[in-house]
Parts: structure tokens; sequence; C-alpha cells
């Protein structure tokens, strides 16, 4: 008898330990309050540690056995759960594709005024608008100022970081460096992403109860 052949179905994760689903359960919980990751600093702060290293093998754990995913340091917010980072990208890819074709109004500026919520973007703002949704769309995470300014062909960092202060002062960001919150490396936030992945964080905190 011949032997068949063909694909195998693929291996399921391993469950994490004890200790590790109950750090994966703080995590989630963060997400679910925060909608956005947490650093190694938050997370140990929240299971009663004094530093990021603390946690910071069962973080890896978790990684190894698929719960997670590092893209980053202990000093980013560079933690990804699988579940989160593809329904960002969706909703990403889809707000990215709802400004194209003038679906994003663009207004320049000659008065003087102070910026206020609301305000459409200028042009060279919308650009960079564009460009976070582009990084958020791709990769299910918000980029750098280095990753803005090589994709946009954009002079510097400042010049970037002048274009996310104006977005944040327009509501259509949220600009960690400006309210002081701590891990700025990738430090964006895109409100509407930002409450969805509350949402679900939510629903994936539930299921684990």
């Amino acid at each position: 008898m011949k032997k068949r052949t063909g694909g195998t179905a693929a291996a399921k994760p391993e469950a994490p330990s004890a200790s590790q689903a109950a750090l994966y359960k703080l995590i989630i919980g963060y997400f679910a309050e925060h909608g956005r990751p947490p650093t190694f600093a938050e997370i140990a702060k929240l299971d009663g540690k004094t530093v990021g290293a603390a946690v910071a093998y069962r973080i890896r754990g978790l990684n190894k056995k698929g719960l997670l995913h590092l893209h980053g340091d202990a000093r980013t917010r560079g933690i990804e759960v699988p579940r989160v980072r593809e329904t960002t990208k969706a909703l990403a890819g889809e707000m990215l594709a709802a400004t194209r074709n003038g679906g994003l109004e663009t207004r320049e500026r000659h008065n003087g005024k102070p910026v206020i919520v609301g305000e459409p973007p200028t042009a060279k703002q919308a650009r960079v608008y564009k460009l976070v949704l582009k990084v958020f769309a791709d990769n299910g995470h918000p980029p750098t100022l280095h990753e803005l300014m090589d994709l946009g062909d954009i002079s510097s960092t400042a010049v970037v970081l002048s274009h996310l202060n104006s977005l944040h002062r327009r509501g259509m960001i949220v600009l960690h460096r400006a309210l002081g919150i701590k891990g700025k490396s990738r430090g964006i936030e895109i409100p509407r992403i930002t409450e969805a992945t509350k949402a679900l964080a939510s629903k994936m905190l539930a299921e684990l109860d």
C-alpha cells in the first residue's frame, strides 16, 4: 500500500505555564485599558515587580509559544498580540484606502491662529498621516520618527515631529511625547485604532476568564 502524501496540520502552539498565563492576562488587560502595548516596566509593575527584567523571561517565553510577538526591546512598546496586530492591520488598511481620491480634506493655514481639534491638516501633514496609516496597515504597529523620515523622504526627524505635533493638536493622532507618556520610540496612536484595540482586548480578556 502506498503511503498517503500531502500537507499535515500545523502543530498547535505549546500551552503557557500557569505563571506565563497569568502574565499574559495582565498584558491583555493593559491593552484593554489603554489600547496600546505596555513596556516591560509597566508589565513588571502590574505583576508586583520593580524592574522590567523581572518579567522578561516569561515575556520571551510567551513570544516563543506564539502568544506574543516581540519586535523591540525592554525600552520600547515592542510587544504585540498577534490577534490584535492582524485586526489593527485590517482597520488601518481600510482607513488608508478611505484617504485616497480626495477622501481626506486638507487646508493650508495662513491666519496664524491656534490649531483646534477637528481642523483639516495641511497637505504636508496629511501626507505624514497617510504614512503613519501605511505603517500600521503593513505592520500592525506604529512607526518610529526615523521610519517616517525614510518613507517620506523627509529632511529630518525634527520636521517629522513638527508634522506629528500638528496632527496631535488636530486630534488625528495621539503623540506620546506631547503627553509625557513613557516609551516614545513608537509612541504614536490613532484614536480609532486605539478604541478598536481596547474593544478587542476586552473581548479577549473575557474569553480568558
